[in-house]
Order: C-alpha cells, then structure tokens, then sequence
C-alpha cells in the first residue's frame, strides 16, 4: 500500500488543519479491518493520505441526548453491543454488534467503518435503517445530517463528498414497551458473512393495536431496504390477528 502520507490528528482542529493541508486523495481509517482486506488488491490506495481517526475521543462517545441516543463513528461493535444505553434505546443494534466476526474483530472494528464500506452484507445496516438512524457527517467542521438509507447509494458507494468523514450516528430512542428483534442468516451459526439481515420494530397502542411496524432487510439488496407499503398496511391491525411475534 504505496500512500503518499499518514496523519493521527489528535483533536478535531488538527484533523481540518491537515486536511486543508494536504492535497492527496483522503483515506479515512478507523479499526482498518476493511482496509487491510481491500489493501490485498495491488494499488487499491496507492497515492492516497491516509487519516487515522482512532485519537479522537469525541468519535468514540456514546452519549444519551433528550430523544435519541449519539453514537460516535469510532465506537467499535464490542463496546455498542456492551453497551446499557444500546441495549435499552437501540436493542436491535446491540444484537447485530454483537455476532459481527469474533471478538477480536469486534473490539477493533468501528461503526462508522461498517457504514461507510457500505457493504449490503454489512450486519449493522439493517438495525440502523429499522431505527431511523440518522448519519451526522463532517467535512471540515460542517456538519450536516443525512438519513442513514440516503447516504448508501449502492454496494461500496455513499453520498459522502471529499473529505466528509462520519461523525456519529443519532438514533431516536425506542418509545417504552416497544418491541424489537435482529435475525440474522449465513452459512453457518459463527463468523459468518451474512446472507439475510432482518430488523424489525413494533410499537403498541390502545386494545394492542399496531400503532407503528418497521422492518428492514440487508444483505440481500444492494441496500439496506424499508418496505413503507408493509408498514403502513399494518398501522391499526391487531397484533394477535397479524402473524407478528
């Protein structure tokens, strides 16, 4: 891997400096894994500056706000899926963090790497989108905020512009009583790539009424995929008539 430069900014002020600076082509690195497996085919980075995020503590934050729960970009899968406020506001996502790779990988890969890999077999893509997640991104200290299934565009390709790095990841609390659920399918029951993805919510209201179904489904199309049609068909159904769980 032939780059032309490596940065480890330790603040947000250093990082704008240093990409204002440099004129190469960005290649952001978070855990690396995707990196080092997309690194074996010849000249995949070459001439690239490669900015290393993993000193910035403010990426690696999970933080409750007043109605969604933050998660910064570099908070790796082992401690989202170890982590209480996940569990309670975001189950569905603590589920899927917790069977990527082995724990080794686990501890190591980042959220926002999955994200940005935008891989359609990607195990967090579906919880996300279920979730209404919602992606913050930065390009030099400008930020703005983009549904997570507007920036995947298709497999590998997002809507992030030059020198726009993900930030965090804000997720609207799950109301109390919601019910939530991951499946995920591959080839085998461990460290396996995912063939099906499945992440649903449902919230009740009066006489256990739908009030609101989500579900959303990766690995299978070239995105993670809502089926608004579905969701909206089930608002008012019963749920002991709707062959729900």
């Amino acid at each position: 891997m032939n780059v032309v430069s490596y940065h480890r900014p330790q603040g947000l002020d250093a990082l704008y400096t240093g990409l204002e600076a440099e004129n190469a082509p960005i290649l952001w690195m978070a855990g690396g894994t995707d990196v080092l497996v997309q690194a074996r085919k010849p000249g995949r980075f070459d001439d690239r500056a490669v900015f290393d995020l993993t000193a910035l503590p403010s990426l690696q934050a999970i933080e409750e706000k007043e109605d969604a729960l933050v998660i910064g970009s570099g908070a790796t899968h082992g401690q989202i899926a170890d982590s209480p406020l996940v569990r309670r506001f975001a189950p569905p996502l603590a589920q899927a963090c917790a069977q990527v790779g082995a724990q080794q990988l686990r501890n190591r890969a980042t959220l926002g790497g999955n994200i940005a890999n935008a891989s359609p077999a990607g195990d967090t893509l579906a919880p996300l989108a279920a979730l209404n997640a919602s992606v913050e991104l930065d390009r030099l200290g400008r930020c703005r905020r983009v549904p997570l299934t507007g920036l995947i565009l298709a497999p590998g390709r997002t809507a992030l512009e030059e020198r726009e790095f993900i930030r965090a990841l804000w997720i609207p609390k799950l109301p109390e009583g919601a019910r939530s659920g991951f499946l995920k399918i591959g080839r085998r029951r461990a460290l396996a790539i995912s063939r099906l993805t499945l992440a649903a919510v449902l919230v009740l209201g009066a006489e256990e009424k739908i009030r609101e179904l989500r579900l959303s489904v990766g690995a299978v199309f070239p995105r993670p995929m809502r089926f608004a049609e579905l969701e909206e068909g089930a608002r008012g159904l019963s749920a002991e008539d709707s062959c729900l769980p």
